[in-house]
């Protein structure tokens, strides 16, 4: 699906991501760093390359990766041409052509977008005190995001928004975690990871999250669990619909421990916000791609 099923029975692992340049590289320029032979940045206000991320110097945060993941696996369906374009963090998005690809699953090709704390060897340059381990998180933990989809590809478009919430026994977990919350504020054409036969029958249906409501989806990789929150006003979509929370993200994470799925001493290691990209847009030309764009973003930790 994303970077979970590097564990999966594909037998696909990223390896390492790179180092952090100095706290005080020049605003102008993008990261250049190296994973594997793949990562390239510019200067335009793009971020290109396989696994190529961006820190904002005026937002010390959170970084913006590219991830395109599935291309380790020889994925047709992806857009080795996929990039991130930036200009704040109230201002950024995804643009790319992908096609349905070799998974039969759910052909995710690449989850593409901001990254707080640790992702695998990238870490923010603020840390945010991660790693955190549950029963120390407050109820500050909130976010709100607003986001839309121009030229996803019509009918056949596949993807979502979401939230991707990572946890661990181990507070210097460098690889995949072993617990994974996704929230999806929007969504065309996917499905999560279900343990359900049929996939369209939630493990828990119509829990009042905050302010909206939500069905519930588990399922697991290997070793890895994962839990999926759809929320159930507007996830549906269209061209140019949007999709949007404003909520504590502390209480989902309440709800998972509420319900035994996790205990409160694993540690909080990551909060992601990015595109989980199935199939989009209807040509490999630029302004045929699909553009997911961030209108709006914030997240108090």
């Amino acid at each position: 699906m994303k970077n979970y099923l590097l564990i999966a029975c594909l037998a696909m692992l990223l390896s390492s991501c790179s180092t952090e340049e100095d706290f005080n590289q020049d605003k102008q320029d993008l990261v250049t760093e190296t994973k594997d032979n793949a990562t390239i940045a510019s200067r335009s206000g793009t971020v290109t390359g396989q696994y190529g991320i961006y820190h904002d110097p005026d937002y010390r945060w959170a970084f913006v990766q590219n991830n395109i993941w599935s291309l380790d696996d020889g994925d047709y369906g992806a857009d080795p041409q996929q990039y991130v374009w930036y200009n704040d963090i109230n201002n950024w998005g995804v643009k790319a052509y992908t096609t349905t690809g070799k998974y039969s699953y759910s052909g995710v090709k690449s989850y593409a977008g901001l990254v707080y704390g640790r992702h695998y060897n990238n870490v923010s340059r603020n840390n945010n005190g991660f790693p955190k381990q549950i029963k120390n998180i407050t109820s500050n933990l909130t976010a709100e995001w607003s986001m839309y989809v121009l030229n996803d590809g019509g009918s056949g478009a596949k993807y979502n928004s979401s939230f991707d919430i990572w946890f661990d026994p181990n507070q210097n977990q460098q690889s995949t975690n072993k617990y994974e919350i996704m929230i999806w504020t929007k969504r065309k054409g996917q499905w999560p990871i279900n343990e359900n036969n049929n996939i369209n029958t939630p493990w828990k249906s119509n829990v009042w999250v905050w302010n909206a409501y939500y069905n519930v989806y588990k399922g697991s990789i290997g070793q890895q669990q994962v839990l999926t929150f759809v929320q159930l006003t507007g996830y549906n979509g269209s061209n140019n619909g949007t999709g949007y929370i404003n909520a504590p993200l502390k209480k989902f994470i309440d709800n998972a421990v509420s319900w035994g799925w996790m205990s409160n001493t694993n540690y909080l290691t990551s909060i992601q916000a990015g595109f989980e990209i199935c199939t989009a847009g209807t040509g490999p030309a630029d302004n045929q791609k699909a553009n997911f764009v961030t209108s709006k973003f914030s997240l108090r930790i």
